[in-house]
């Protein structure tokens, strides 16, 4: 447990040292002749091998004197946990703010966590920068004070409220503390005062999605969306919204910005506004002359009115179906005139041709079954319909029909 705490620790404070990254001005204003060796151990940090960059500006030190040297030796031997680590920091003096960083992060590195903590208090009194509260908060949560850590977490909030910072501190709280709620809280009062940048957005749709919180969701998406006008995080929105199975959701999220019609009209359907989806589907008929707004709007006007309007809903099947070649419209049009015997030996082909192109389909099976019952073969019937899966046909119209092809057997026998 602690050696995680202290890796935790020791990213924090060499992050505050400034990283393993390479900061060339002061070292090279400190060298007198040292250029080789400097771009030799910057080379070595590229290629992963920091402990042996450590050695070579722990030489340059040996052979200068200059503190500079010792210090990134130090900083790099950290980040290495180099076998150099003891020898060099027991020559590090110094009470310059830098060099602090670097001692405290040796006094956590070797769990000296008292030490670490009069160290960092220290250097707050030098320097009450929100970084050094970050610092020393860090201490007290490994000592799991958390009350005390907490406390010095929002103190360094407070100091610095910079994109940065909200995201260093979030991430404490919710990764290290495990107080999503906390962290919940401060990037979404941030937000609200600054806007949705996407990362900061990022991560408080992250903490939203950790937690289940789907409204919440759809509200930051809403909001990217707002600030930056690309339709993907309206899609996104929408996809939380489906997830949920939430399809009032949708047909808001749909209506509000109108940039999916085609999928607001199916929406309206699964909701059982078929009236509404057929309009919808109309409108997108007559802006783009496609056929399959036909063929929808004849699935739609039939589960509105059954057979009230069928004069209408067979025209749009007899103007759609046969250009689309969709094994869902010869599908719904076949049975439909198999079922009201309106015309049972079409409805048969044109359920046959939907099996050519979906033959896995249980409710195409379904159908090819009902046609041969309604033509009285019912030995063919039966044939089809023991294609499905005998526990589906214990399940709604499945079952409804495959008894009464059961029956119709039996009373030919």
């Amino acid at each position: 447990m602690y050696w995680r705490k202290a890796i935790v620790a020791l990213a924090f404070v060499l992050y505050g040292c400034g990283g393993i990254e390479p900061n060339f001005g002061p070292i090279y204003q400190a060298k007198p002749n040292g250029d080789l060796d400097i771009m030799n151990a910057y080379f070595m940090i590229e290629n992963g091998d920091t402990s042996k960059a450590s050695e070579i500006f722990y030489t340059l030190y040996k052979n200068s004197g200059n503190e500079l040297f010792l210090k990134e030796a130090a900083r790099l031997a950290l980040s290495a946990r180099s076998n150099l680590l003891y020898q060099i920091m027991g020559e590090l003096n110094g009470n310059d703010a830098q060099t602090l960083r670097l001692k405290i992060s040796y006094a956590i590195l070797i769990y000296e966590l008292d030490e670490a903590k009069k160290l960092a208090l220290k250097l707050i009194k030098m320097d009450k920068s929100s970084q050094n509260y970050i610092l020393l908060a860090n201490i007290y949560a490994f000592e799991d004070d958390i009350n005390k850590s907490i406390e010095l977490y929002k103190k360094a909030y407070e100091i610095d409220k910079s994109e940065d910072n909200m995201i260093r501190v979030i991430t404490i709280f919710n990764d290290f503390l495990g107080d999503s709620k906390s962290a919940i809280r401060i990037a979404d009062d941030w937000v609200r005062q600054n806007g949705c940048s996407s990362r900061a957005c990022y991560i408080l749709l992250d903490l939203y999605s950790n937690s289940s919180d789907f409204d919440n969701m759809v509200r930051i998406y809403e909001k990217l969306y707002l600030e930056n006008e690309s339709t993907q995080y309206l899609v996104n929105a929408l996809e939380v919204h489906l997830y949920q199975g939430d399809y009032q959701g949708a047909k808001r999220l749909l209506k509000k910005y109108e940039f999916n019609d085609d999928l607001l009209s199916q929406i309206y359907a699964q909701l059982g506004e078929y009236n509404e989806a057929y309009e919808v589907a109309k409108r997108l008929f007559e802006l783009t002359n496609s056929v399959e707004y036909k063929a929808k709007m004849a699935i739609y006007k039939y589960e509105l009115s059954k057979t009230k309007e069928l004069k209408l809903i067979i025209n749009l099947f007899e103007e759609s179906v046969y250009k689309l070649e969709n094994p869902v419209y010869y599908n719904y049009y076949g049975y439909l005139l198999i079922d009201h015997n309106i015309d049972v030996k079409k409805g048969l082909e044109l359920v046959l041709k939907a099996h050519f192109l979906d033959f896995k389909s249980a409710y195409i099976i379904d159908s090819v079954a009902w046609g041969y019952y309604k033509l009285g073969n019912c030995d063919m019937a039966m044939e089809w319909i023991e294609k499905i899966g005998a526990k589906d046909l214990e399940q709604g119209e499945f079952k409804i029909h495959y008894d009464k092809i059961k029956k119709c057997i039996k009373g030919k026998r």
